[in-house]
């Protein structure tokens, strides 16, 4: 975790990100990963060259302009920041089908910039703003984690944006806070930690506020709206005895019309194994492409791709979506055979024909896999193809078994942006909880900003019996 004294921000991308003539390719996505990479290891100055590297490539795109302008505000560099973060917004058309939560994020990002730069007045109304944006979100669209971090910050400025400091008493110069200040940031942390109970940021601001007021922590926590095909998923995990915890977090990966199942059947599938399900990568695949396939909706038809052989190779499986019933894909996901390697580019090119020619028809691809993109088609970069999906009304989401570690930079990319460029979601296998997880592009879960030690004084004497000042650094 990253600790900040004075601020923090969020970045990381949003459901739909359309692409532009100003995108870059996978080298921008590249130097995206590198950035979060050397950012979570606390490598400010190095991930700020990745990520003006990924900027200057895609300039309209939001996810690296915010974590560009993050960078900058954190280098003390806020004039620009600002600058920055002003261009991508003006990039978002109103009619973008995410342009309320684009508003959000935005206004966020420009509260935590002028909290980097002491400019906390600032900061709390474009912070107001951004909560209002949120809470006009229907209950399926609200981001719990997300409004546990927003409410951190608030309480964090219901004590930073206090008057500025002066000597007072012979002490050095101070600011002073009265209870009325102190309980409004008890509030706000309160209900942080009830959206997010896993903010330990907001659980040790909130533990010196109770200490100081002498008041008792209650949390009532936020119990979001779960679907009840996810319920059903929790509980039928049993029945695969090779698959991690939280699977349920790709059922919506098979809430969609039309999902096609394209898995890698390379070598390393079967080679490598993992450690926590006493099961090969190849064994677990099926098992999570057959947990999918028994919860999608009755309605939804599916296809089967696989990835393997060569770059010259047709592939070994190539199932339309309306060719084939439920039960017989079952029966061919069971029965896949590992073969050659991970010829991705190739393959992702001819995939849409499998869907059928109804434009209507939403449409995604579920991709497994745990390698990069071997092959190359002349004069095409799988990042500027992967712009097509969406043009397809295809969306692609991905689940891998590899790490994010530097050695995998470049298949996190290519992940990214297909993802990224069809308003999908890149899942991975994490091996330390044994569970699947959001790959962290969020910026603002590794930041932690700390309130100030509170000193009891008595600058205005009896007038004002409960006093607390705090001497800013």
């Amino acid at each position: 975790m990253l600790l900040v004294s004075s601020g923090w921000l969020l970045t990381g991308g949003n459901k739909r990100n359309p692409p532009t003539v100003a995108d870059g390719g996978k080298a921008a996505y590249r130097n995206y990963f590198l950035g979060n990479y050397y950012f979570r290891e606390a490598q400010i100055p190095r991930a700020t060259g990745y990520f003006r590297k990924a900027y200057q490539a895609g300039p309209d795109r939001t996810n690296f302009a915010l974590a560009y302008a993050l960078c900058l505000a954190m280098t003390q560099k806020t004039t620009l920041a600002l600058e920055v973060l002003g261009a991508a917004r003006r990039t978002i058309p109103p009619l973008h089908p995410d342009y309320k939560l684009q508003l959000r994020d935005f206004n966020y990002a420009k509260a935590v910039i002028a909290s980097l730069a002491g400019r906390y007045a600032s900061a709390q109304s474009s912070l107001n703003y951004a909560i209002a944006a949120e809470q006009q979100l229907s209950a399926s669209e609200l981001d719990p984690e997300r409004l546990g971090g927003m409410y951190t910050l608030l309480g964090y400025l219901d004590i930073m944006s206090q008057e500025a400091p002066r000597k007072h008493s012979g002490l050095a110069p101070h600011v002073h806070l009265q209870q009325r200040e102190l309980r409004a940031a008890f509030e706000h942390l309160s209900r942080a930690l009830s959206y997010d109970s896993d903010r330990e940021d907001a659980r040790q601001n909130l533990e010196i506020l109770a200490d100081t007021l002498q008041l008792e922590i209650t949390i009532e926590e936020y119990e979001a709206p779960v679907p009840d095909y996810q319920e059903l998923g929790v509980y039928r995990t049993t029945d695969y005895p090779h698959l991690p915890q939280r699977m349920e977090g790709i059922l919506p990966f098979g809430r969609y019309d039309e999902v096609l199942y394209l898995v890698d059947i390379s070598g390393s599938m079967v080679m490598e194994n993992i450690g926590c399900l006493a099961a090969d990568r190849f064994t677990v695949m099926k098992e999570a492409a057959t947990y999918l396939l028994q919860f999608t909706p009755d309605s939804t038809i599916s296809g089967l791709a696989t990835i393997g052989g060569d770059c010259t190779q047709d592939p070994d499986w190539w199932i339309s979506t309306d060719s084939i019933s439920r039960r017989e894909l079952r029966w061919e996901i069971e029965h896949l055979n590992s073969n050659g390697t991970t010829p991705l580019l190739t393959t992702l090119v001819k995939a849409p024909e499998l869907f059928s020619e109804n434009n209507r028809s939403r449409k995604s691809i579920f991709f497994v896999s745990d390698g990069e993109n071997v092959c190359s088609v002349p004069g095409l970069d799988i990042c500027d193809w992967a712009g097509r999906l969406e043009e397809k009304n295809i969306t692609l989401n991905v689940l891998t078994f590899l790490d994010q570690g530097l050695n995998n930079s470049g298949a996190f990319a290519e992940y990214a942006c297909l993802a990224d460029r069809s308003g999908g979601q890149v899942r991975y296998l994490d091996p330390l909880t044994c569970s699947i997880d959001n790959v962290g592009f969020d910026l603002l879960d590794q930041i932690e900003f700390p309130l100030p030690n509170f000193e009891k004084v008595n600058c205005w004497g009896g007038a004002v019996e409960k006093l607390w000042a705090i001497y800013p650094e």
